[in-house]
């Protein structure tokens, strides 16, 4: 085998590896953004009572705000009480996820497009 042969097998694994990076991450991605999309979703107004504190029969008399980026879940109560249900450390996790991803990809790029030298 030649060195020029064998750094670029190299750079292959080495992209393999960050594009399995950039896979993992966007999995992890995934299943954050549908646990945040979902929180709530089912007997919100219960779950609003409870998360603010109040009985589960208090429910929301004011609205309920849902928005995808970033993943929020607001109830409003008329007496100025407000309550997200999504919590507070998804949506940085969910960018740092995506952040991964991103670079997991220009890094998988870079890797097969610069050959790796053959050590001496």
């Amino acid at each position: 085998m030649t060195a020029r042969a064998g750094a670029g097998s190299r750079s292959r694994s080495q992209s393999r590896w960050w594009l399995t990076g950039a896979v993992l991450s966007l999995a992890a991605s995934a299943v954050l953004f549908g646990y945040g999309a979902l929180s709530g979703f089912t007997r919100a107004g219960k779950l609003c009572a409870l998360a603010a504190g109040r009985s589960p029969s208090d429910l929301p008399d004011g609205t309920v705000e849902q928005t995808l980026l970033p993943l929020s879940h607001v109830c409003r109560w008329r007496d100025g009480t407000s309550v997200d249900l999504v919590p507070g450390w998804l949506n940085p996790l969910l960018a740092l996820c995506l952040a991964a991803a991103i670079g997991c990809v220009v890094l998988a790029v870079r890797s097969a497009r610069t050959p790796s030298e053959e050590p001496s």
